[in-house]
């Protein structure tokens, strides 16, 4: 049955890397996947041949788990600066945000999940251990660990009952959960659920992510472009959002009983989508902050850059955050609550992301169904300074409540060992 189940996997994963080498001419994000991969084994033994540090690897899939893992990795690297980080993504959107992150000493793409791939890049990069962030479960990259007797931890790691680890033809992705030697999870609920299915090696730590967002409101600055644009007057920071959300903002900026202006940071920055925000915007005076003008009179101003978001935040009075209106998951709220600010967001994935349902319940985070909704709401919030300020003051108290997981990860007499062995070999 294990057998089969192995082949099973070779199957379908194959499957979904060589169809994405299919659809790379016609499709962006898989045209970055392929050729990032292109002679990629080849430049990461190029790379670290001459490195002789001690190395420990972290694994991402993407955006929002580097974020979990980059407090981490800072502890690491605050605890030992002799040893280098190796940080590995599976999608672009990771790899191509953070491929020069200071945090990390080198950034690749995580090669196809094989088992040639997977020796050879262990081999090269050489790890005194592993940590992988939330839900990367590579077959081949985990079992060539194991091989080798690598310490690998999970970390911000959620698990729901309805996941195919917990089901009856599960038992291949229950073994690789078994493989971990320490998984940290975000909640309660999962350590139990992990511990009925044999799996003890786990503990509640948190999630990372509010000590990351902490640290951003600690050491973010004031955006002078975007206090010029504010003028002292209400501003909501609509981050990371599609259509929907614009939409029903719009519908809502024609309507307040209040002067209000906007930052719209969407999702993508293509210039189509830019285009398609101003059409919505259409009714209201928008500016690009690329082509910011001071003195021309606007409403709403519209991110066209990438990395600025968190920061911008600070300067909000209210917030906006994209994707409860869609399939694919929501934004992070975490980075406007720590600010003080208000949280709105869609109706959508709040099971999946509890910190969403949380929120709300600490009277921080506010969810909108529709345009008339949106609109109560700011209506609300503009009628009332001390309801809008109270609402930010439990947000970032929901925040400041929910730090420590870096602490509690860091505490793991593994790391504690490893630390010690890297500073007595330096």
């Amino acid at each position: 049955m294990r057998g089969a189940s192995l082949l099973l996997y070779i199957i379908a994963t194959n499957f979904y890397f060589g169809l994405l080498r299919i659809i790379a001419p016609v499709n962006k994000k898989a045209s970055l996947y392929v050729n990032g991969r292109k002679k990629l084994l080849e430049n990461i033994e190029a790379q670290l041949m001459n490195d002789n540090r001690e190395k420990c690897w972290f694994h991402c899939a993407s955006l929002g788990e580097f974020e979990q893992a980059r407090p981490v990795m800072e502890a690491f690297k605050k605890q030992n600066p002799n040893l280098a980080i190796v940080l590995t993504f599976f999608s672009p959107s990771g790899y191509e945000t953070r491929k020069h992150t200071p945090v990390a000493d080198y950034v690749f793409y995580l090669p196809d999940d094989q088992a040639g791939n997977a020796s050879r890049f262990i081999t090269a990069i050489n790890p005194v251990a592993a940590v992988f962030t939330k839900y990367e479960f590579w077959y081949f990259y985990i079992n060539e660990l194991r091989k080798r007797e690598l310490p690998l931890v999970l970390i911000s790691a959620r698990f729901r009952k309805d996941q195919i680890f917990f089901k009856w033809y599960g038992n291949f992705f229950k073994r690789i959960l078994q493989m971990f030697h320490f998984i940290f999870t975000q909640d309660e609920n999962s350590v139990h659920l992990l511990r009925n299915y044999g799996i003890a090696n786990s503990k509640k730590a948190g999630d990372t992510r509010f000590d990351r967002v902490i640290q951003t409101a600690r050491t973010a600055c004031a955006i002078d472009k975007l206090e010029a644009f504010k003028q002292h007057k209400l501003l909501l920071v609509a981050g990371s959002t599609y259509t929907a959300e614009e939409e029903i903002l719009a519908y809502a900026m024609g309507k307040i009983n209040a002067e209000m202006k906007i930052l719209i940071a969407p999702h993508e920055i293509s210039e189509n989508r830019l285009l398609a925000i101003e059409k919505t915007f259409k009714d209201l005076v928008t500016q690009r902050y690329s082509t910011f003008d001071a003195g021309k009179p606007s409403n709403v101003l519209i991110m066209d850059n990438i990395g600025m978001l968190a920061a911008a935040y600070k300067s909000g009075d209210i917030a906006l955050v994209g994707g409860g209106f869609g399939t694919k998951g929501m934004h992070n709220i975490l980075e406007p609550a720590t600010f003080g600010v208000p949280v709105i967001y869609g109706p959508l994935n709040h099971d999946k992301f509890p910190e969403a349902k949380e929120l709300i319940e600490t009277g921080g985070g506010f969810k909108v169904t529709d345009k008339e909704s949106m609109l109560h709401l700011l209506n609300d919030f503009t009628a009332s300074a001390d309801r809008r300020k109270s609402a930010g003051n439990l947000a970032r108290s929901y925040i400041q409540n929910h730090q420590g997981a870096t602490e509690v990860i860091m505490e793991l007499s593994l790391f504690k060992k490893l630390l010690t062995k890297v500073v007595s070999n330096s």
